[in-house]
């Protein structure tokens, strides 16, 4: 009897220490951000849309995604984009972290967003520059997924899906300056 219970401890030591890592994870990085990583056309972006319950972000036949999609919880049924710029803490740290640009009018609507989204890409089709005052979007949404699995309102607004150019792209986004910024905020 001694041993099983001395078992159940250790395995009970070893949940506790895990879910206090993950406490960790939570509140001193304040966001879990989940990136959704593969071949161009390999369906990342359809995972997300599938999360999110709706067709929000344009799909295509063919390599669609160019720009860094952040999409966030949002408590509204009507969803809202918003450029955001990349800023470093300045408590000392080496963290990143994304800041709303205030001077960007948000974009409402999902086909408004669908619109602008498309737009962004074919531009970054003919233009492969990087700019890193265009490349970092936010979507504020209802996600289905958070939704169905019952968590809180404080834990769901913790959670972060990414949606990236795909990693066989023309336009390799994990290379140069475009690739150090993406490294700093995943």
């Amino acid at each position: 009897v001694l041993s099983k219970v001395n078992m159940l401890q250790n395995k009970l030591n070893e949940f506790i220490d895990k879910a206090c890592k993950l406490i960790n994870l939570f509140f001193v990085e304040e966001k879990l951000r989940i990136p959704v990583v593969g071949c161009y056309n390999a369906g990342k972006t359809s995972i997300i849309n599938s999360f999110i319950g709706d067709d929000l972000l344009p799909v295509e036949p063919f390599e669609n995604t160019k720009v860094i999609i952040f999409i966030r919880y949002y408590n509204r049924h009507f969803p809202r984009l918003h450029n955001s710029n990349l800023k470093k803490e300045n408590f000392g740290y080496n963290r990143y972290y994304l800041e709303i640009d205030k001077s960007f009018n948000p974009i409402h609507g999902k086909e408004n967003i669908k619109k602008f989204l498309q737009t962004k890409n074919d531009i970054r089709k003919d233009n492969n520059e990087y700019n890193s005052n265009d490349s970092f979007y936010v979507i504020e949404t209802q996600i289905d997924l958070l939704n169905k699995l019952e968590l809180s309102e404080e834990i769901k607004r913790m959670i972060e899906f990414i949606d990236i150019p795909g990693l066989n792209t023309t336009q390799n986004i994990f290379e140069g300056k475009e690739g150090e910024d993406l490294e700093k905020i995943i």
